[in-house]
């Protein structure tokens, strides 16, 4: 039984390495890797692009998120302001002008934060801006949270001055 079973493979091993066309194939090996690897190279390459703009895009739109909030957030704030600012208006026409002075300076003193938080977003933007032309935006990352940090930190000092300012005007009588 054995003999049977390496009879035909010995025929077909003959046969085999007398045709042509292996023979053919055994030289044409080496530049049948060459151009495998050459093809996985340059399909590394374009997936190292591909993965670069997609960082670029997700770390692009999750800035401009949090700029688009930031600034919906400070239109509620100014919103916020104005009608504190009716309300002091209205008060101090029946309980006068001097009692209700401390909550007034404290609105005015929301200019001074306004400043602070435009001059911080500008920053801001301007670091985001730079993702674009990065070719690292990951890199950035630690910088940008860094500096939204700090456009966060002047939205919540301008809240704070606000309700300050309404419990000024509330417990004035």
């Amino acid at each position: 039984m054995k003999h049977q079973i390496v009879v035909p493979a010995l025929f077909a091993l003959t046969i085999l390495s007398s045709s042509p066309t292996l023979a053919a194939s055994k030289g044409a090996r080496p530049t049948l890797r060459a151009e495998r690897q050459e093809l996985r190279e340059t399909r590394k390459a374009t997936t190292t692009e591909t993965k670069l703009e997609a960082n670029r895009r997700r770390a692009l739109s999750m800035n401009n998120g949090l700029i688009n909030s930031f600034e919906k957030r400070l239109e509620s704030l100014k919103s916020y302001q104005s009608r504190i600012q009716t309300r002091l208006t209205t008060k101090a026409g029946k309980i006068g002008t001097d009692k209700l002075k401390p909550a007034q300076d404290k609105l005015d003193s929301l200019t001074a934060l306004y400043s602070t938080f435009d001059s911080d977003l500008a920053t801001f933007k301007t670091a985001v801006d730079g993702i674009s032309s990065s070719t690292d935006p990951k890199a950035l990352q630690s910088d940008l949270k860094a500096k939204a940090k700090v456009v966060n930190q002047d939205l919540k000092n301008i809240r704070t001055t606000l309700v300050d300012s309404l419990r000024l005007i509330v417990k004035a009588k």
